[in-house]
């Protein structure tokens, strides 16, 4: 009987290349699946989930939301040491939507989450019309961008109020709040615990309430911005920005 063998050169070759193959594939011990990450957004008028057919008071005047809308980008999970874990995600948030997926995330305990209620400056200023229509950047209806140089619509607030006081609001008396520009990113670190080694799905809830954006308003005397032509009223938004949002528990 006559045995071929290979030279030693090629045996060690062939053993060589299977172990690397071997190694692209993870032992059943070692944990490799990152944790995919939903967001809820709660929208939250004075404590209690939005209806449109309810009248809200704003400085004792009666007011209906007929639009509510605002972006979230730079999204960020941090530890208990400050390192942080970005998403990349950006988030378009409205009324009625169940939940918004972020992306994956490494399986651990995370104490803070970071974001900005608006749009980067890198992408505020690009071309919407590039973005499929799935895409929270693409062109939106209610509108959510001026143009080019002026950018996105960071948030959005359409509404009436009651202009005639008989304590109804009505389609005459209306008021906008409409926040962009670089200038008025928000940067938002919400403290919290979350996650875990052995947490399947992460879903965080962020409770939104529009009132809060009032504060310090002389509303409805002052009942309208769209950033550059009542900048006070713009940034007293800005301000109100932070207690505006909570993570829920």
């Amino acid at each position: 009987m006559t045995r071929s063998f290979l030279p030693a050169a090629q045996r060690f070759g062939l053993l060589g290349g299977l172990i690397a193959v071997l190694s692209l594939f993870p032992s059943c011990d070692e944990e490799t699946d990152d944790t995919p990450v939903e967001l809820q957004v709660r929208f939250t008028p004075g404590g209690a989930l939005f209806n449109p057919a309810t009248i809200y008071t704003i400085n004792g005047t009666a007011v209906q939301f007929n639009t509510l809308r605002f972006y979230l980008s730079g999204i960020q999970l941090e530890d208990i040491a400050g390192n942080t874990v970005s998403t990349n995600a950006y988030v378009l948030a409205q009324p009625n939507d169940d939940a918004y997926s972020l992306g994956n995330v490494p399986p651990q305990a995370y104490t803070a989450f970071n974001f900005n209620v608006g749009i980067d400056s890198a992408t505020n200023h690009l071309d919407p019309t590039q973005y499929a229509s799935s895409n929270p950047l693409a062109p939106q209806s209610p509108n959510m961008h001026w143009s080019w140089t002026s950018g996105y619509i960071f948030l959005r607030i359409d509404g009436i109020y009651d202009g005639d006081g008989d304590g109804t609001p009505e389609s005459g008396s209306g008021f906008e709040v409409h926040l962009g520009a670089d200038n008025f990113l928000s940067t938002l670190s919400i403290p919290g615990s979350f996650g875990g080694d052995d947490a399947e799905t992460l879903t965080l809830t962020l409770n939104y309430d529009p009132l809060a954006l009032f504060t310090s308003i002389d509303f409805p005397t002052v009942n309208t911005t769209h950033t550059m032509d009542n900048l006070p009223m713009a940034m007293q938004v800005k301000a109100n920005i932070p207690a505006a949002f909570s993570l829920v528990p």
